[in-house]
C-alpha cells in the first residue's frame, strides 16, 4: 500500500496523519521519547 505506514501493529495511518502527529507534538513541545513513553513502545517505533 502506497502511503501508509504500519503502526502498533493494529491500523494504516496515512503519510499526512504521521506528518501532522509531528507537527502536534512540536506544538505541545513533547518529543518522540516522551510519545513512545506514553504509548509504551520503543521510540524507534514512534
Amino acid at each position: 500500500m502506497k502511503n501508509f505506514h504500519y503502526i502498533r501493529n493494529i491500523k494504516f495511518a496515512k503519510m499526512e496523519d504521521i506528518n501532522r502527529l509531528k507537527v502536534v507534538l512540536a506544538e505541545k513541545k513533547r518529543t518522540n521519547k516522551w510519545l513512545a513513553e506514553q504509548m509504551g513502545v520503543n521510540p524507534t517505533t514512534v
